[in-house]
């Protein structure tokens, strides 16, 4: 299964298991634990669609590379100060 067909497939899949994961939170969980699960699976879904169509993915390893390591490169040269 390739192609269009995969692709509704796999965002058909997590329809379902967005449909089926919210009737189960509806009578235990809160507006936050639904939007919580909501965005997991928006992630999830992102992740193998992209993976799928051969996009680069968006990881936690990504955004640590994106973010946090030129945050800390920049707070380290604060501390030592510039080379030279």
């Amino acid at each position: 299964m390739g192609g269009l067909y995969g692709l509704l497939g796999t965002a058909s899949g997590f329809m379902v298991l967005w449909y089926a994961g919210l009737r189960a939170l509806r009578k235990s969980g809160g507006f936050k634990e639904k939007l919580i699960y909501s965005a997991l699976l928006v992630w999830c879904t992102s992740i193998v669609l992209s993976e799928q169509l051969g996009w680069f993915p968006l990881t936690t390893s990504t955004l640590n590379t994106a973010l946090f390591k030129p945050f800390g490169k920049w707070i380290d040269w604060l501390v030592k100060g510039s080379p030279g």
